[in-house]
């Protein structure tokens, strides 16, 4: 019998239904791009859990997303992103908390015995 490639170590997370647009997001960064028009180093993509509408936003720095979000698409009530640090550090956390915004972070599903390292999903 074949053995996986990888190690299961957690099973995956299941969040309340949802029953408005935009009160529950997926968020994440693509980048940094290696070509780039007028200094766009990463595309910020929020997509909304219950309608799947995706915002794709090219961003010079992963700082301003915050800005960006809020101001045109207000606070959703909950936001799910990987363990990147523009997801963990200070600035982030304060904001969450004036929105009354609820954050998970997406749990390391797989651990890639190839490559030696985290899969993150």
């Amino acid at each position: 019998m074949c053995k996986p490639s990888y190690d299961i170590l957690s099973p995956l997370r299941q969040f309340p239904d949802v029953v408005t647009p935009f009160e529950r997001v997926d968020d994440d960064f693509i980048g940094p791009l290696t070509i780039a028009l007028d200094d766009v180093k990463y595309i910020l993509t929020v997509v909304d859990v219950l309608t799947h509408f995706l915002v794709a936003v090219p961003i010079s720095s992963k700082e301003i997303f915050i800005t960006h979000i809020l101001s045109i698409h207000g606070a959703p009530r909950q936001g799910i992103s990987d363990r990147g640090g523009e997801f963990m550090n200070e600035m982030f956390k304060r904001v969450l908390e004036i929105g009354n915004i609820k954050h998970n972070i997406s749990p390391v599903e797989q651990r890639s015995s190839r490559e030696g390292k985290w899969d993150h999903h």
